[in-house]
């Protein structure tokens, strides 16, 4: 029997833009679904707090509360948290035909919340569900089915979940799709700095949107000045790439030139899934304009959509639980006018 994907190019563009008759998602999230622990110190002990979490799910339930079609595919636990992070994206409406579901346990993120709302990690997550997900469990229509795939690097930390990230960012390439990539750099689940690199690399020259902060980009790219990004061998010509600084404006690195666009002063509570909401907003956006990169002045509205879109979701406790939806997006910006 064939893998999925056997017999295609690495990147054609020959099934370009499929038939609006075969498009049911706008974005597919591919990666982890996990429980994020938030722990709370309280006297002599500590509380838990358990919130649901993992950036290509966060990613999934904001696109579903801006008003895209998204779905998540992914490994998820026959366990008791398992149960409930599944029942969560139903509820929130992201489609999940494409869940595969397995016996060992959840992966937990321990989150523990510093000055200005800054995280501290620590991961359980040896054998956990979501670094099973293996090439077989993404089949060729889910990818057919997307006009544009999402993910980011902590599935590419671990197989099979490695082999299955790589294998649908190929495949979706071949079939036409735009992809998305968050960097979401997380150095204590790698054993090898060198290879993470490598292979966050490999997939930042096959992205059509790339999102990653100004550490992830000192990481990757140290001493490089932005205007050297623009022609660096590891972008790919007329992709977006989008530098968040935190209080400071983001970076915008598109068609030959590098400018700037502000965001919004908040008060944080919890840094959690800020990236997640600003890469969907963004999505979302793009969505509307049928993935065909638009303008400066619409890129520009865009991103500041997207910087509206974090900027709430920092002012939450969680992930999940945080991200925004539309309407609160356009109040907030409507109020800032």
């Amino acid at each position: 029997m064939a893998s999925p994907g056997e017999g295609l190019p690495m990147e054609t563009g020959l099934l370009s833009r499929r038939g609006a008759g075969t498009v049911q998602l706008d974005v597919l999230c591919i990666g982890e679904m996990l429980v994020d622990v938030i722990v709370h110190r309280e006297g002599d002990g500590w509380r838990l707090e358990p919130k649901a979490g993992g950036a290509p799910a966060n990613a999934a339930v904001a696109l579903r509360r801006l008003g895209r079609r998204a779905g998540f595919c992914g490994m998820i636990s026959r366990d008791f948290w398992g149960e409930w992070l599944l029942s969560l994206l139903a509820g929130e409406g992201v489609d999940h035909r494409y869940v595969a579901r397995c016996d060992p346990p959840t992966t937990l993120a321990m989150v523990r919340l510093g000055e200005g709302g800054e995280r501290e990690f620590s991961f359980y997550r040896e054998g956990t569900a979501d670094t099973l997900l293996a090439p077989e469990h993404v089949p060729d229509e889910a990818l057919k089915a997307s006009r544009a795939l999402h993910l980011c690097s902590v599935s590419l930390s671990k197989g099979p979940a490695r082999e299955a990230t790589l294998s649908a960012v190929q495949r979706a390439k071949a079939y036409g799709a735009f992809v998305s990539f968050d960097v979401n750099w997380r150095p204590m689940l790698w054993d090898d700095h060198e290879k993470a690199k490598e292979l966050v690399t490999g997939v930042l020259r096959r992205a059509d949107f790339v999102k990653m902060s100004e550490e992830e980009r000192e990481w990757l790219f140290p001493g490089v000045p932005e205007p050297e990004l623009l022609r660096h061998p590891d972008r790919r010509e007329g992709a977006l790439w989008v530098i968040t600084r935190g209080s400071r404006p983001a970076q915008v690195l598109y068609r030959g030139e590098v400018h700037e666009v502000a965001g919004f002063a908040v008060e944080p509570v919890d840094t959690t899934g800020a990236g997640d909401a600003f890469s969907a907003a963004l999505l979302a956006r793009l969505a509307e304009m049928e993935f065909d990169l638009p303008d400066r002045a619409a890129l520009e509205d865009a991103v500041r959509f997207a910087h509206a879109a974090a900027a709430l979701c920092v002012t939450r406790y969680g992930a999940i639980p945080a991200m925004p939806r539309r309407e609160e997006v356009e109040r907030f910006l409507k109020e800032r006018e």
